[in-house]
């Protein structure tokens, strides 16, 4: 048993520079990756540690075991989905395209769960976002935890499962690379001024208010992400 933890994460590495050779071309889709006994002398690992990262892989939609057959690789692209941005970020030469999207994408999505949530949120969930938009917290990465958890709470007002889902995967990602992202929120007064405003539109159930006012808000972060910030300035959001 002892052996099992350190395995997995032999497995878990060997994924890693798997992933890397795909990500950089080395192995691209459609090619078959070399035979498992060639990975595992190249790699410096045994058989049993290759076909569990090889299994790991599989399950992400890198690539295809096939049995008698070799092992494909995947148009990760047409195959994977936004759980794999976890995996997408460590790249440094993907990061930036990466910030970018992923904030265009909290933007958009971000603004029609405000104006869905304004049409179908109760007490509990304003209470709950009231509770959350109070707290003050100093710190850079605890203002940016704080918006995700706000914009989260929302999403569950909205009573949409999906949208509630796909914030998950975003938080996550985010929250494992609050390093990357901590520059992509405004400065704590602007995000404190922009839930009182928001949270005004919902108890009104005005969807476009609510809507304007997250996309206000959002949008500062795609201009981050965009390079834009020096040309974009951020005003509270008023009613």
């Amino acid at each position: 048993m002892k052996g099992q933890p350190q395995r997995a994460r032999a497995s878990t590495e060997i994924a890693d520079q798997l992933r890397s050779l795909i990500l950089d071309g080395s192995y691209r889709a459609g090619q078959r990756l070399p035979a498992e006994r060639v990975l595992a002398t190249d790699l410096g690992v045994n058989r049993s540690t290759i076909r569990e990262a090889l299994r790991e892989l599989q399950g992400g939609g890198w690539v295809q075991v096939r049995h008698g057959d070799g092992t494909m690789v995947l148009d990760f692209l047409r195959t994977s989905g936004i759980d794999r941005l976890a995996s997408l970020l460590p790249d440094p030469n993907r990061r930036g395209g990466l910030l970018k999207d992923i904030m265009e994408f909290r933007q958009l999505v971000g603004r029609e769960i405000a104006r869905l949530a304004a049409t179908r949120v109760d007490e509990e969930t304003l209470e709950a976002l009231r509770q959350i938009a109070g707290r003050r917290p100093s710190e850079p990465k605890d203002v940016l935890l704080q918006d995700l958890e706000f914009y989260h709470r929302l999403a569950l007002g909205t009573e949409n499962l999906v949208f509630s889902l796909l914030l998950n995967t975003v938080r996550k990602v985010v929250g494992q690379f609050t390093g990357i992202f901590i520059d992509v929120v405004p400065e704590g007064r602007l995000v404190w001024a922009h839930y009182d405003a928001l949270i005004t539109a919902l108890e009104k159930s005005d969807g476009v208010a609510a809507a304007k006012i997250a996309d206000h808000h959002l949008e500062w972060g795609k201009a981050t992400g965009l390079g834009k910030t020096s040309h974009f300035v951020v005003k509270p959001m008023r009613e």
